[in-house]
């Protein structure tokens, strides 16, 4: 039995970002297990997120005129972030030719989103952080070296704690007396996105994650602790995705568990955790390539392991997501088209390790757009992300055979301008290890 505990408790204490994946097995099926970390509420501001109504660099909309008859930069009243409606609630700009502003993100129960807007940048750029820089210990959350509007990003997790007060800073660097910035907040809706509701309709399985789409889902009925039903397809092709939540949080130590199981053989599980509008939580798959009829059952027990328990207020489910387009990178299978921190991204190319070498090195300077990065190797037990890419740490691998150990992930956000660096190592006992670099390009 592969249990989701040791998987997740090992990605919180390495994960390379917020999308990792660590290799595992079904109980009697040989199986590589893909983790794919998308609790939006826990959600890293590793990158920006791209929305489906947001308003792309160069691209003009009719401004608003302040009272002393300055014009608005342009700014969308609504955008997405990781498919979830958010609308505009204020706009705070500089005065042109200003090298700084100073944001206080207002008080909301609600998860928020910032776009950063630009004008007359004229060579310069305007960087957003949690600070004015990283050398004085902030975080970089998106930098715009061409006029426009950019992708949104989180700040709910840039919080912290406190999610009352989330103070930003936005600095510019060359430009010139007509450069102004402004930041535009939004705050999450009431919309929910298509896909299969849970019964209060406060979570989802989104009809659409990445590159997939969703081929089945279900949630457990209130009151009741499972949930059975089929699906046709090969397993090999498809992505599950279970969901658990208790209204206090769950703990990996303590429970409640979500348990999965595809046609009684075996079963794993996890730890359930706090409420989320967003079920699209893990998922794995197993190597076997027939297309047949499957049955999916999904149970909430309060032992791991053990027998399905009703536990109050829990939201239960399974989704599985069908095929789509992947490439085999040095044992992984990669989807070309992904979801990271709610952007899809297309896979654009690969950096592959020298023979006899345990490290590969991407670098790029001043860089126009933004780049996802990830990695994928084989035949090695671990793998150590380095770099000045944030999201850095080693993942540990604990496939029963070195044959069977491959790990991919992705999540890195490489930021334009400046000169960047992302390395992927492993320790030179593993000669026979391979792996690459993954770079995807923004794909909306």
């Amino acid at each position: 039995m592969s249990t989701l505990d040791d998987l997740r408790a090992t990605l919180t204490s390495h994960a390379l970002a917020e999308d990792t994946a660590l290799p595992g097995r079904l109980d009697s099926v040989r199986s590589r297990v893909t983790v794919v970390r998308r609790r939006r509420r826990a959600a890293t501001v590793a990158g920006a997120v791209a929305a489906i109504a947001v308003v792309a660099a160069g691209v003009a909309l009719p401004r608003l005129v302040t009272t002393d008859g300055v014009p608005d930069l342009a700014a969308s009243a609504h955008v997405t972030w990781g498919g979830f409606d958010y609308a505009l609630v204020e706009e705070l700009q500089s005065r042109p030719g200003d090298d700084r502003l100073d944001v206080t993100i207002p008080r909301s129960d609600r998860d928020q989103v910032v776009v950063l807007v630009a004008e007359d940048l004229h060579g310069g750029s305007v960087t957003l952080g949690t600070k004015a820089s990283q050398s004085e210990g902030g975080e970089l959350l998106d930098r715009l070296v061409e006029d426009g509007a950019g992708a949104p990003v989180s700040v709910t997790a840039a919080a912290g704690t406190d999610v009352s007060r989330v103070p930003l800073v936005a600095t510019v660097d060359g430009g010139t007396s007509g450069t102004r910035v402004a930041v535009a907040v939004y705050r999450r809706t009431d919309a929910m996105p298509r896909g299969v509701l849970d019964a209060t309709g406060a979570t989802v399985f989104r009809q659409r994650v990445g590159g997939r789409e969703l081929l089945a889902g279900a949630f457990v009925e209130p009151g009741r602790a499972e949930r059975t039903f089929s699906f046709r397809g090969a397993l090999s092709d498809v992505r599950l995705a279970d969901f658990c939540s208790v209204p206090n949080g769950g703990s990996w130590r303590n429970g409640p568990w979500v348990h999965v199981s595809i046609d009684g053989d075996g079963f794993m599980s996890g730890s359930c955790g706090a409420p989320s509008e967003d079920a699209t939580g893990s998922s794995y798959y197993p190597d076997l390539h027939e297309v047949k009829e499957h049955s999916a059952r999904v149970w909430i027990s309060t032992t791991q392991g053990g027998a399905p328990t009703p536990v109050a207020g829990a939201v239960v489910g399974l989704g599985l997501y069908g095929p789509t387009d992947t490439v085999d990178v040095h044992g992984s299978t990669i989807d070309r088209v992904v979801e990271s921190a709610g952007r899809l991204w297309q896979l654009d190319h690969v950096i592959d390790s020298e023979p006899g070498t345990h490290r590969i090195v991407a670098t790029w300077t001043n860089p126009r757009d933004h780049f996802l990065v990830g990695y994928a190797a084989e035949r090695t037990r671990r793998v150590t992300i380095g770099g000045t890419v944030p999201g850095g740490g080693t993942t540990d691998n604990s496939a029963g055979s070195l044959a069977d150990a491959r790990s991919s992930s992705v999540g890195g956000v490489v930021l334009p301008g400046g000169k960047q660096s992302f390395t992927v190592t492993w320790p030179a006992q593993y000669a026979d290890a391979s792996g690459a670099i993954l770079v995807y390009r923004p794909a909306d």
